[in-house]
């Protein structure tokens, strides 16, 4: 994902659709460090 200027990568386990909570926590954290808010 390239957003903000920057290149992230984000896995989430195979064959599992789902994205654990640590990943969604961090891409979180990303969003709040770059003025967004939930």
């Amino acid at each position: 994902m390239r957003l903000f200027g920057e290149r992230r990568v984000f896995h989430r386990p195979h064959p599992s659709p789902d994205t654990d909570k640590g990943a969604v926590s961090s891409i979180r954290r990303w969003f709040e460090m770059n003025g967004v808010k939930p």
